[in-house]
């Protein structure tokens, strides 16, 4: 009987700092789609500040008056340099294997809600996201979803490896 491949740990390890990666992405693509709904709901504050040089005052009166929150929200745009990187070695991938790896880490085996019961709200009509289902969202099959996440994976690994070798 054929020996099965069988990764070594030093490949898993680098499997696990690949997907941890990919979940920083994501983390950070979110914080940017956070930032955007900051900026768009702050247009007033941040115009006030581009045409006076200062922040508009707040009334002090917090039954209404958010202007401190977003102001503090606003502070802590940016990420850790984690973020910065993996963003930055996430965009060297092709778009297909990039969006496979994000699907993989952020629906992948996962339920999403599809229909929620006005009359019973605490029991929403879930799908789980299945190979053909994230393969249908991606316009490809499954065979070839699988294999762009493959892909994908080890390309960041190697893309991962030189940015470490690099460093040293």
């Amino acid at each position: 009987m054929a020996e099965q491949n069988r990764k070594t740990p030093d490949q898993k390890l680098w499997r696990s700092r690949a997907k941890d990666t990919v979940d920083l992405y994501i983390e950070a693509i979110y914080a940017e789609v956070r930032n955007r709904d900051i900026a768009m709901e702050s247009r007033h504050i941040l115009a006030t500040y581009s045409d006076h040089g200062t922040l508009p005052r707040g009334s002090g009166f917090s039954g209404f008056c958010n202007l401190g929150a977003k102001v503090d929200r606003m502070a802590h745009i940016g990420g850790t340099q984690d973020h910065h990187n993996a963003v930055e070695w996430l965009m060297q991938l092709p778009s297909d294997q990039r969006d496979a790896l994000v699907y993989d880490r952020a629906l992948r085996g996962r339920n999403r809600i599809v229909a929620v019961d006005p009359f019973r709200p605490d029991s929403p009509v879930t799908k789980l996201w299945t190979d053909d289902a994230c393969a249908a969202d991606l316009e490809c099959s499954v065979d070839s979803l699988r294999r762009r996440i493959s892909d994908g994976y080890a390309e960041l690994e190697r893309i991962m490896g030189f940015k470490r070798q690099e460093a040293a």
